[in-house]
């Protein structure tokens, strides 16, 4: 995503005593940003066994990020459903070298 929006970030590896820690100061807010749940979700393997039921099973198809992260971020923008579709029918919603054509603010 940063990518596709032109940014860069440095990843700065964290050891999970400090994500412990910082989950448990913020589990005193009223809607913490990181609890100690995500924390433990961070550690244990989230990866498919070889072998079981895959996006067809469950009647979904995988697409490619660089096709679908232009219409998430307009969707995110503002734009409906409806208006994104008439985008991608007009051949406006296309990947040029990472960034997305299309419109720079929602529609009123």
């Amino acid at each position: 995503m940063l990518r596709h929006r032109g940014r860069r970030r440095a990843l700065l590896p964290v050891p999970f005593v400090t994500w412990e820690l910082i989950a448990r100061v913020a589990g005193a807010l009223s809607d913490p940003p990181l609890t100690r749940d995500q924390v433990t979700l961070m550690r244990e393997n989230n990866m498919v066994a070889p072998g079981a039921p895959g996006f067809a099973a469950l009647g979904l198809s995988p697409r490619d990020l660089e096709q679908a992260l232009p219409e998430e971020l307009l969707a995110e923008a503002g734009y409906g459903r409806d208006e994104i579709a008439c985008l991608a029918a007009e051949g406006v919603l296309v990947a040029q070298a990472g960034n997305a054509a299309g419109p720079a603010s929602p529609p009123a």
